[in-house]
């Protein structure tokens, strides 16, 4: 596998909208130039700038009942201004957790793997005995995330410097000590007194390792697996590579408030350590993120009920909600499911899905603003899914 520079971790999301036609992959791939109601651009509008601290915001609505619909608001850049349009692109960061997820049910579904695999049945990692896929898909395992790891510390002094994936494992597994930013303590790169399969600790480590298993169950690049496996049967032909495929020139400026932007360069992009390598990060856009939302949990021919239901039907608890496998419930936006993503780009993303009435819906957002992460996400939902009643 080919060595890969370090770069300060994940990101959020990338955003399209005359997303491609139907032809690529999947006949019931939609296309995304449908104007969103009046009413629920009002919701939207009142939302986003109550917020106050997003330069912009592209927002997509699907269902079966709605059809497909994006709206685009505010600046994708503030100097020179630049209206943020709906084929605007953004960096996804932890939504890729969600792509891995879906991954590994469809190896299941091929009889591949269980997610109830031991992982060294499939790689050597002595110091992940008794780790099951489950562990590593539901933030089980107690496994260190990335930015707590000295590693993390240590590889941010030379951004240029280049990893393979096994160097990155051996370092991480050799972590010990105080755990940086989310608290506690660790010992050879798992957390000190965690109960196994009950206890939560957020990794962005054991999606990457998913997706070694899953290289090493196919004999096939990550990179390419995901695409053949999931992009193309979704018809995703706008969500790329970061470091591996051409910057999208498209790409929103990223901010970590309305002062401070951070511009993502080829270099910035190529440093994406961990992810870019190992098929992690992505550009994405609203259109193939609303079809990959409505394929994978509405479209039994494409991803099972008995996937969808394991996904969500034992979650453990954290301090942020009920965790399924490679999914969060956020039960006070409005009872739904998916995955939020942020970081050093200046983007925030969230997909997020509502069973009771199919109901898909995609956020991404130019700010990373730490102090009130989220709030952009979590406003719009909650609100369009008042709007957009059950029925």
């Amino acid at each position: 596998m080919r060595a890969i520079s370090f770069a300060v971790l994940v990101c959020l999301g990338f955003v399209l909208s005359g997303c491609g036609d139907s032809s690529a992959a999947g006949a019931s791939y939609q296309r995304c130039e449908q104007a969103m109601p009046a009413e629920w651009r009002a919701v939207i509008d009142q939302q986003w700038m109550s917020v106050g601290n997003a330069p912009g915001i592209v927002v997509g609505v699907a269902s079966p009942v709605h059809g497909f619909s994006v709206y685009a608001a505010g600046d994708a850049r503030l100097d020179p201004a630049t209206p943020m349009r709906t084929d605007h692109l953004f960096d996804i960061g932890s939504v890729m957790k969600l792509f891995r997820a879906v991954l590994v049910f469809k190896l299941q579904q091929a009889k591949e793997l269980s997610v109830d695999d031991l992982l060294n049945k499939h790689i050597d990692l002595p110091k992940l005995d008794q780790r099951t896929l489950t562990h590593l898909l539901q933030h089980s395992s107690g496994m260190i995330d990335i930015p707590d790891s000295q590693f993390f510390a240590d590889a941010q002094k030379n951004l240029k410097k280049e990893y393979s994936y096994d160097e990155v494992i051996t370092f991480l597994l050799k972590s010990s000590g105080p755990a940086g930013p989310n608290g506690g303590a660790f010992a050879n790169g798992l957390q000190t007194n965690f109960t196994l399969g009950t206890g939560f600790r957020y990794s962005s480590h054991g999606p990457l390792i998913l997706g070694r298993v899953a290289q090493e169950l196919t004999g096939i690049n990550i990179r390419t697996l995901l695409r053949q496996r999931v992009f193309e049967p979704i018809g995703m032909q706008h969500t790329t590579y970061v470091g591996f495929e051409p910057r999208p020139q498209d790409l929103s400026a990223g901010y970590v408030d309305k002062k401070t932007r951070f511009d993502a360069t080829d270099d910035d992009a190529n440093t994406m350590a961990f992810s870019s390598g190992f098929g992690g990060i992505h550009y994405s856009g609203v259109c193939d993120l609303l079809n990959f939302g409505q394929r994978v949990f509405t479209d039994e021919s494409f991803f099972s009920e008995a996937s969808r239901q394991a996904m969500v039907a034992s979650p453990t608890t954290s301090a942020i909600g009920e965790v399924g496998l490679g999914v969060f419930r956020f039960a006070d936006w409005g009872d739904f499911w998916g995955h939020l993503g942020s970081g050093i780009h200046g983007h925030s993303s969230a997909i997020a899905h509502r069973f009771a009435n199919d109901l898909t819906i995609v956020v991404l957002a130019n700010i990373d603003d730490r102090t009130d992460q989220y709030q952009t996400q979590r406003r719009i939902i909650s609100a369009l899914g008042q709007a957009i009643a059950v029925d």
